[in-house]
């Protein structure tokens, strides 16, 4: 078959058709697989957050998860801390998982007010304590408050680990 017979039939063309519809179809599959592992990343989160709601309590101890859920002010750091003791700073939806021992814990929240909650810890139980923040004058003010669990839950499944502490 001449050259000249097979560009008069379209053969560069539909080969260029064919090349270009095979590099959509295997860009199609990349955004596919692209958007699964970003919902199995998305799945391994949530999974962490109900491991570490379910973490087992030592003996003698107790858990306290103190949240901050809101959206404001999500770089406006907010102290916290156990018995005087620095434990860090809270942003936008993070939270700390503070292993204490049973007995009484006394937490701080420290920004343009400072906010006290003291709790009598029983050994083997999970206390769940939300930190309000809302605008001050001059920065954040904030707010501690002891909540039901399912409220607790719900703000730690919505909420990033910054870290465990151990008193």
């Amino acid at each position: 078959m001449g050259e000249g017979r097979l560009r008069r039939a379209g053969w560069p063309a539909r080969a260029l058709r064919g090349a270009v519809l095979g590099l959509l179809a295997v860009l199609g599959l990349l955004v596919v697989l692209v958007a699964a592992g970003a919902a199995a990343g998305q799945s391994a989160g949530e999974s962490e957050s109900e491991a570490l709601l379910k973490v087992p309590v030592p003996p003698g101890r107790a858990l306290v998860y103190v949240f901050r859920p809101s959206t404001f002010g999500p770089h406006l750091p907010i102290a916290l801390l156990a018995d005087g003791t620095p434990i860090g700073n809270t942003l936008a939806q993070t939270f700390y998982l503070i292993d204490a021992p049973a007995g009484s814990l006394r937490l701080l929240s420290r920004a343009e007010n400072t906010s006290e909650l003291a709790l009598q810890l029983q050994a083997g139980q999970r206390y769940f304590v939300i930190q309000e923040a809302s605008m001050g004058v001059m920065s954040a003010i904030t707010q501690l408050e002891l909540v039901h669990p399912q409220r607790g839950r719900e703000g730690i499944q919505n909420s990033r680990l910054v870290r465990r502490v151990k008193l």
